[in-house]
């Protein structure tokens, strides 16, 4: 007796690329006599489950990373972010442009106050990659942040789509990244606020 029967395949036309198929079998005709073959593509259905798995992967590793990281369309407005980016820039980032959330300069290693240079992402939207640049970001809520920004182009079919900005703490402790420290500088500060008010009332 014919049994109907339904499996996922891969056919392979000769000089063309492997296509994901449906193949459904069933009897057909009276006294199952014949059998009907019905056949699916599935070159569509694979390539949006790759990538709805591949946008779940992208979330997770922005979620979890140590580093603050931005990710920027071609015009240099922010279109995802980290949650550590989120917490140094103090605010939800997305859909704002880079240089308004992030006003960084460049660290000359002299006064705090001292003219400084801006950082842009033009050049980085022309195809410039940027590894391990010093800058300062003066924050509303936690004071003056010193990172190492690096910045890479986004490129499909050879055009500049928008880039990637990672922004970790200049000096690191074992094993921490860029959230502990951010946390670790609050706890300095007011230890530090503390101990001088103390000794204002020891004098």
């Amino acid at each position: 007796m014919i049994c109907s029967q339904a499996g996922e395949i891969v056919l392979e036309p000769p000089g063309a690329s492997p296509v994901p198929v449906h193949v459904a079998l069933a009897p057909f005709g009276r006294g199952a006599v014949g059998m009907s073959v019905m056949v699916t593509d599935l070159s569509d259905q694979k390539r949006h489950e790759a990538v709805l798995a591949a946008e779940t992967l992208s979330k997770s590793i922005l979620e979890q990373a140590a580093d603050a990281i931005v990710v920027c369309d071609a015009g240099g407005t922010i279109i995802r972010t980290s949650h550590v980016a989120e917490e140094l820039c103090g605010r939800n980032a997305v859909l704002l442009p880079f240089d308004a959330v992030f006003p960084l300069v460049v660290s000359g290693g002299g006064p705090v106050d001292a003219p400084t240079q801006r950082v842009s992402l033009r050049e980085v939207l022309e195809g410039k990659t940027v590894r391990g640049l010093e800058v300062l970001l003066r924050r509303e809520d936690r004071g003056l942040a010193h990172l190492l920004m690096s910045a890479a182009p986004l490129k499909q079919d050879r055009r500049t789509v928008g880039c990637v900005v990672t922004l970790r703490a200049k000096v690191l402790d074992r094993g921490k990244g860029l959230r502990a420290q951010l946390g670790r500088a609050d706890g300095v500060r007011s230890h530090g606020d503390s101990r001088d008010a103390g000794g204002g009332r020891g004098e």
